[in-house]
């Protein structure tokens, strides 16, 4: 499928990153994942994602430093970043990052789909 949109998983919890994977993959997406936000830019850059899904709570720098690093990059500026955490700020939070979106775990695969869906549209639509 060489029209195959990537995301990029950012979630240190194995099991969801694993779950939301094979949904994606099934959907017809290219997924790879992180399990922590060392060398964030780098590996953004190398894997070349159309949409990234960040938790809040990675190790190290953290979801809300990093999605502040990925928008206030020239590079990476652009790329959608969907935030996906159980944390209740998460409009809050999202707001104040920068994020494009966000989505409250535990979230309905119809949910995620949608919303993946809708950010993935706004990126192809001209300004």
């Amino acid at each position: 499928m060489t029209n195959a949109k990537t995301i990029l998983i950012c979630d240190d919890d194995k099991f969801i990153t694993e779950v939301t994977r094979k949904v994606l993959e099934r959907q017809g997406y290219v997924v790879f994942a992180l399990e922590d936000c060392n060398d964030l830019l780098e590996n953004v850059k190398r894997i070349k994602p159309d949409l990234i899904m960040m938790d809040l709570m990675i190790p190290e720098i953290g979801g809300d430093h990093a999605i502040r690093l990925l928008k206030h990059t020239d590079e990476t500026e652009h790329i959608p970043v969907l935030v996906f955490s159980g944390d209740s700020a998460i409009k809050k939070i999202a707001s104040q990052t920068e994020a494009d979106g966000f989505i409250k775990k535990p979230f309905g695969l119809l949910e995620l789909e949608n919303k993946l869906r809708s950010l993935l549209a706004e990126k192809c639509t001209p300004n």
